[in-house]
């Protein structure tokens, strides 16, 4: 019997980066602009930012790239703990200059929660809705992490408290 092998996934040009704090799992906004956009840039990256246990690690140390195949590099940026991170300044240091990753040319993905408060079983209807409020008053990741607000997409989802 012949192997069946999937249909290759269209690229299109330019540079994607989907920021995702776990490393080598495939972040929901990269999972959500499959299912409906159907493609992939020619060049996309997996990005997790990582607060280490140090002040400071140094710019030429604070990258790690690893290739996970068809085309998708997964990046990690590494910040002390009394740094702020900056993507676009980290994403020209250490080892993923080798990349040549235009930082004010890629387009930023990132994944947007809507919370809603229900009746579901759970917590405590006040409580979902103090941690809604509490979620809105949060700082947007693109602007903790120094993103082009041209350039970044935010994909969401809904969940039920």
């Amino acid at each position: 019997m012949e192997a069946v092998s999937p249909t290759p996934i269209p690229r299109v040009p330019g540079v994607a980066i989907f920021l995702f704090s776990t490393s080598r799992v495939a972040p929901p906004a990269l999972i959500a602009n499959l299912r409906y956009n159907k493609v992939l840039h020619d060049r996309t990256y997996i990005l997790s930012i990582k607060t280490q246990d140090i002040p400071r690690v140094p710019p030429e140390e604070r990258s790690e790239v690893v290739d996970l195949g068809s085309g998708v590099r997964q990046i990690t940026l590494n910040y002390g703990f009394i740094e702020e991170p900056n993507a676009r300044l980290g994403l020209t240091e250490g080892a993923v200059a080798e990349l040549a990753i235009r930082p004010d040319d890629a387009t930023y993905f990132l994944g947007a929660e809507s919370l809603n408060v229900t009746e579901n079983a759970g917590m405590a209807r006040w409580r979902e809705q103090l941690f809604t409020i509490m979620a809105r008053n949060t700082t947007r990741a693109a602007r903790f992490f120094n993103l082009p607000s041209d350039r970044t997409v935010e994909v969401g989802i809904q969940v039920d408290l």
